[in-house]
C-alpha cells in the first residue's frame, strides 16, 4: 500500500524480537550506499530512510534469505516435499511451517507433489522447491526496497543461487561420504546420474542413501570393480535395489557404472584428504549422521490416524518414540523403514488437499 512508517514499525518489531543480533549490532561502519541506494523512498516530506537503517532492514534481508536458503537444502537432500509454498507459508525464521499436504519421498521421484491441487502443473514438487522459495524471497526484497533501495535488494536477492548451490552441495557431499565436493565434477558424474538411476529404477529415497553407508567397503578391496559388485549385491540383499529390475545386462551395467564411478571417487577422496583416520568406520558414522533410517512417511501416518479414530493411539506413540532417534538403528522398529504398500499409493495417502 506503500505506508512505509507501517512497514518500518513492523520490520523494526520483527528484528527487535526474532533478530537480537542485528537490533544490537553497533553499525558504527556501515556498508556505504551504492549510487541510487541512499536516495530510498519517502512516505510523505518528514520521512527518509537513513542509510544506518536501510543497512539494518539489508542485513535482515540477508539473514532470511540465507536462513531459508538452508532450509531449502536441508527439504532436498532429505526427501521433503513442503506442498504448498505460497509467500505466507515462507517463514522469515526460516522454519518449516503451516504442514498441510506435506511429504516425505519413497521411491524418487523429483516431479512428487503431495497435493492434491499441485498435481496439474506441480508448481510445488520436490525439484522446483529452491526456485519456489527463491521467488517468494524475490517478493520479500521487493517490499524492502522502499526501505533498502532498489540496488541493495538486487544484491542481496542474486546471492541466493551461490548461497543455496554451496549448502546444499555440502549437504550431498555428507550424504555421499565424501571430505570434499567439486561441484562441476561431482554434480555431473555423481550426483546427477544417481538421481536419474533412482527415478527410472524407482528406488527408495531414504532407504538407499542409508543403505550406502554399509554396502561400499574400502578397507582392503582389491578393486572398483569389486566393490562396486560387492555393493549392488549388498543393496539387493537389502531390497533397497530389486533383483528383477537389475536382471537385463543394460540396467546392470547403468549401476555398475554408477557405483565404479562412486567408489573410485571414494578412494581418490580418501588419497587426497588431509584425515589419516577416514576408514570404513568412520566415513559411515559421517554418513549415518546425516542419512536417516527412520522418515514419518504417508502410509504410517495413515495407519496411525485410522487407529486413533477406532480409539488406538499406540502407534501414534511408537512412531513418536522411533522418530526422536531418526539417524539410530533401532533394530527393534526395522518395520518402520518398509517401502509402502500399494494402497498407499492411492489420493488421501500419498496425496492430499490442502484441507485434509
Amino acid at each position: 500500500r506503500g505506508d512505509l512508517k507501517l512497514m518500518r514499525q513492523l520490520v523494526d518489531y520483527i528484528i527487535r524480537y526474532h533478530f537480537p543480533e542485528i537490533a544490537s549490532a553497533q553499525l558504527s561502519a556501515p556498508t556505504p550506499p551504492a549510487d541510487g541506494e541512499a536516495d530510498n523512498a519517502q512516505a510523505g516530506d518528514d520521512q527518509v530512510v537513513s542509510d544506518e537503517d536501510a543497512e539494518k532492514y539489508t542485513q535482515f534481508l540477508a539473514a532470511v534469505i540465507r536462513s531459508n536458503a538452508e532450509l531449502v537444502a536441508q527439504w532436498q537432500t532429505l526427501g521433503f516435499v513442503h506442498g504448498v509454498l505460497n509467500t505466507d507459508n515462507t517463514s522469515l525464521l526460516g522454519l518449516t511451517i503451516d504442514y498441510g499436504p506435506y511429504g516425505f519421498l519413497d521411491e524418487f521421484d523429483p516431479s512428487y507433489t503431495p497435493n492434491t491441487t499441485d498435481i496439474p502443473g506441480r508448481r510445488y514438487c520436490y525439484t522446483r522447491q529452491p526456485m519456489v522459495i527463491l521467488w517468494n524471497l524475490l517478493q520479500l526484497a521487493q517490499t524492502l526496497a522502499p526501505l533498502i533501495g532498489v540496488p541493495a535488494a538486487e544484491r542481496e536477492i542474486n546471492k541466493f543461487r551461490d548461497l543455496y548451490d554451496g549448502l546444499v552441495g555440502d549437504r550431498w557431499r555428507l550424504k555421499l561420504g565424501l571430505l570434499s565436493w567439486i561441484p562441476e565434477k561431482d554434480n555431473e558424474t555423481l550426483l546427477e546420474p544417481l538421481h536419474e538411476l533412482m527415478t527410472e529404477y524407482k528406488v527408495d529415497f531414504t532407504n538407499l542413501f542409508r543403505e550406502l553407508s554399509s554396502c561400499v567397503s574400502l578397507d582392503g578391496a582389491p578393486s572398483v570393480d569389486s566393490a562396486a559388485k560387492d555393493a549392488i549385491e549388498r543393496l539387493q540383499e537389502r531390497g533397497v535395489l530389486d533383483k528383477a529390475a537389475l536382471d537385463d545386462s543394460s540396467s546392470a551395467a547403468k549401476w555398475s557404472g554408477w557405483f565404479e564411478t562412486y567408489v573410485s571417487r571414494l578412494m581418490e577422496d580418501r588419497r587426497e584428504g588431509d584425515d589419516d583416520s577416514w576408514d570404513d568406520a568412520h566415513r559411515r558414522a559421517s554418513m549415518n549422521r546425516v542419512n536417516p533410517k527412520y522418515i514419518l512417511r504417508n502410509y504410517l501416518a495413515q495407519q496411525a490416524i485410522e487407529k486413533v479414530e477406532e480409539g488406538d493411539d499406540s502407534l501414534v506413540r511408537e512412531l513418536e518414540t522411533v522418530l526422536q532417534h531418526p539417524y539410530d538403528e533401532q533394530p527393534e522398529f526395522e518395520k518402520y523403514t518398509a517401502r509402502p504398500p500399494a494402497w498407499a499409493q492411492r489420493r488421501g495417502v500419498c496425496v492430499n488437499s490442502c484441507s485434509s
